[in-house]
């Protein structure tokens, strides 16, 4: 299982756990789908149900898999009408392969270069033809953090004693190339950096570590969609 376990700390924390569906997914779907309703979608990492529960009031068949059990009962509990599972999505995902998207927010990319390499082979088998992946919030070796934590593979960092990658483990960072590279049996439909630049105030931010006091800090993620050839 390749599933960080200083998530199931993260967590209990509340701590990268938004209360509804972040904007930039939303518009991903819309942009790409149009329409949720009547979709078939599989989630990877799916957390308390946060996108579950737009999804399902929405139309779309929704699924979701998360490592984290205690997660998945509450999302289960918090969203009628979805199908959950405790699995690490990195192997196996038990939902069979006729989904019309398969997405994920910043799930996939907290694991080592090796796992996500085994979760685009998941995807595969997961999509029908046709099927689009949707992923959002990628990260970017254009963000600040990505020269911090310490090594774990070309592009992977674990252990962040400070800043908003406490306690989730391994974080892998990314570019255009290695993703066409991932995602080589598939066809590319929408790759979009979002870098925000911004002034980190000598107040201490939870989310923000403390060396960027009074310095440009970097969020950079990617936004991607590919297709499954038909």
């Amino acid at each position: 299982m390749t599933y960080s376990k200083e998530w199931d700390t993260a967590y209990y924390n509340g701590q990268g756990c938004p209360r509804h569906m972040q904007p930039e997914l939303r518009q991903l779907f819309k942009w790409h789908l149009g329409t949720t309703k009547g979709q078939k979608m599989l989630e990877l990492g799916c957390s308390y149900g946060q996108n579950a529960r737009e999804l399902i009031t929405s139309g779309a068949k929704y699924y979701g898999v998360d490592a984290h059990g205690d997660a998945v009962i509450s999302a289960e509990k918090e969203c009628p009408g979805g199908v959950f599972s405790v699995q690490d999505f990195t192997f196996y995902q038990p939902f069979g392969s006729d989904f019309d998207v398969v997405f994920d927010r910043a799930s996939v990319s907290h694991n080592t270069l090796e796992a996500i390499h085994h979760t685009t082979d998941v995807i595969w088998t997961a999509l029908k033809p046709g099927g689009l992946f949707i992923g959002s919030d990628w990260f970017s070796r254009n963000h600040s953090e990505f020269a911090y934590g310490e090594y774990v593979d070309n592009g992977t960092r674990t252990n962040y004693k400070e800043g908003q990658f406490v306690n989730v483990g391994n974080v892998h960072f990314t570019d255009e190339h290695e993703l066409l590279n991932l995602f080589c049996m598939f066809e590319p439909v929408h790759i979009i950096e979002r870098v925000n630049r911004r002034v980190v105030p000598s107040i201490e931010m939870y989310w923000e570590s403390r060396r960027f006091s009074g310095r440009e800090y970097r969020t950079a993620v990617f936004d991607i969609v590919f297709r499954r050839p038909k």
